[in-house]
């Protein structure tokens, strides 16, 4: 553990965390008054019946939980938020708990308003939100400077850069008190959300690299690199230019 945010908490006892607990329980109750205070201005202008309205957080705070302050890894108390949403055909009262990504209100939003999004972005409208055939995400990644996870609705998989690897059943264990992680009846689950949490991060990857890719970018059409379809014999000689590369048979000798 590091300090975090000039707070030194090597020692943490009890009563420091409820006098921090109550600083941020003003924070949450200064921005129920000014949500309060939109939302009462878009009701005297008569806009509030047709304006969708989220309300949510990028993440949250431990405030002590597991003895820890801050952010930075994949407790829930740091990675579940609240989401409240209201606008024009979304049902009032509605409770839901599937998966979602945060990410997930930019393309609720641009469905709302009847844009399709880019086919490059990852995210998916929420359940709920008055959309047809819209269902939640079958897991959720996270992913920081120092750590991974991977959770389906009921396990969730933390790796860290120090080696430390977390597994809790969150159906049983809401709180995450019981690291499963390397429990033989587990070793199953631990395999299936580390295949899947790979296959994310390399799909990820080649996504945000695409147009440095080689095949994609302008290097394929470098003479010194090679043109596409062009073949480098092997054994080859040594080169300075791109005449060690071979046309294919079929390909004109205009090219």
């Amino acid at each position: 553990r590091r300090p975090w945010n000039g707070v030194d908490y090597a020692e943490f006892p009890d009563d420091t965390k409820h006098t921090v607990r109550k600083h941020y329980s003003g924070l949450v109750q200064q921005i129920d008054f000014e949500v309060g205070a939109i939302l009462d201005a878009l009701r005297k202008k008569g806009l509030l019946e047709n304006t969708y309205v989220v309300i949510s957080s990028d993440h949250g705070d431990y405030l002590g939980d597991h003895n820890l302050i801050g952010k930075a890894s994949f407790y829930e108390s740091a990675i579940r938020v609240p989401m409240f949403v209201q606008g024009p055909g979304i049902e009032a009262g509605q409770t839901i708990d599937g998966l979602v990504d945060i990410r997930d209100v930019t393309a609720t939003m641009l469905g709302w308003a009847g844009v399709d999004q880019p086919d490059w972005y990852d995210a998916q409208p929420l359940p709920g939100d008055g959309m047809p055939g819209v269902s939640g995400r079958d897991n959720i990644f996270g992913f920081l400077a120092d750590g991974w996870m991977n959770f389906d609705g009921r396990y969730k998989l933390h790796k860290y850069r120090t080696g430390e690897v977390l597994l809790f059943d969150m159906l049983n264990d809401p709180q995450e008190q019981v690291n499963l992680y390397g429990t033989p009846e587990f070793a199953d689950v631990v395999r299936r959300l580390e295949t899947e949490l790979m296959q994310e991060l390399m799909s990820s990857i080649e996504s945000s690299m695409d147009d440095r890719l080689a095949q994609n970018g302008d290097m394929s059409q470098d003479p010194t690199f090679g043109y596409e379809s062009w073949t480098r014999p092997w054994p080859n000689t040594p080169r300075t230019t791109a005449a060690t590369y071979e046309k294919p048979k079929s390909q004109e000798d205009s090219r």
